[in-house]
């Protein structure tokens, strides 16, 4: 787990951080804040009740608005909150994990080394 230290360092010392996408769509905005505030255990379904909205629309809402899935922002909201667990906390990388809604540790560095190329 040293190759996470190294791309946090890295990350967190980089002149772009990285960030998730804004929109000013009232309720994409309220299903992405349902989405950040619940990553352990969302679901699209979850997310798009929350926005009174059906999963349908969400998902072609986010591809309108943000270009990218609802699939993918989760993704990459789980990747962001994992990076600053593990760069602020004592927090074991299993149950950084986990506390992002990954189901294995496997699984969050598969995610990781595919988003950050390490």
């Amino acid at each position: 787990f040293r190759c996470f230290a190294e791309l946090l360092a890295e990350l967190l010392g980089s002149q772009s951080p990285f960030s998730l996408p804004t929109t000013t769509h009232p309720q994409l905005g309220a299903a992405l804040k349902h989405t950040r505030n619940a990553l352990a255990s969302i679901t699209i379904d979850d997310a798009a009740a929350a926005a009174g909205m059906s999963p349908r629309s969400l998902r072609r809402l986010c591809h309108r608005e943000l270009q990218m899935t609802w699939r993918d922002y989760t993704q990459q909201a789980r990747l962001m909150r994992a990076a600053a667990l593990l760069a602020d906390s004592e927090l074991s990388v299993l149950q950084v994990a986990t506390r992002v809604g990954f189901d294995s540790a496997s699984s969050f560095t598969r995610a990781f080394r595919s988003a950050w190329g390490r």
